[in-house]
């Protein structure tokens, strides 16, 4: 299933965790005002790296706005959660779920935002990160699709052919 171009969907929460479940799920309004919800996407097939690269760029945004320590930046944060919510006066909130790498304790700290309004370059990368998100949804991911009738490698490109299985020659065993 693929997400329609019109009306335009908008994201409305992800979840995103490397080596785990991903999920995805997306809103539009029609010219008419009326709300359409999408059905959403789990799955364990992961995102391709830009749409992780997108979420990273918003990261240094929240942490300055929740007033965390700036050298969280370093790559020891992600956003692995991130609702979205479409105001009537056409702003946009966000609300995200953040997973820091405490090295020394070798474990995780989990902090969620409160809910708060962006605009600006927050909200470009917001934009960066629903087209990544939508592309995943239509099929762009991290896993090749298989074809089982020999045609590509999963990628458009053609498959090289397996080798043959040679046969070794066994003496029989007497009884």
């Amino acid at each position: 299933m693929k997400l329609p171009e019109d009306p335009k969907p908008r994201l409305t929460y992800l979840k995103a965790r490397r080596q785990k479940r991903y999920q995805v799920e997306f809103e539009s309004r029609t010219e008419d005002g009326k709300h359409v919800t999408y059905p959403g996407l789990k799955t364990m097939a992961a995102p391709l790296p830009r749409f992780f690269d997108a979420l990273k760029a918003l990261v240094p945004d929240v942490l300055t706005k929740c007033e965390l320590p700036a050298d969280w930046i370093d790559g020891e944060t992600s956003i692995v959660e991130l609702w979205v919510t479409y105001n009537e006066d056409e702003s946009i909130s966000i609300k995200a779920k953040l997973l820091h790498n405490l090295e020394d304790l070798e474990t995780n700290w989990t902090i969620t935002t409160p809910q708060y309004e962006i605009g600006g370059v927050e909200e470009k990368k917001l934009q960066r990160i629903e087209r990544e998100a939508i592309a995943w949804f239509n099929g762009d991911r991290e896993q090749g699709e298989l074809d089982f009738d020999g045609g590509t490698a999963g990628n458009g490109e053609a498959a090289d052919p397996a080798p043959p299985i040679e046969e070794e020659e066994t003496e029989a065993v007497p009884a």
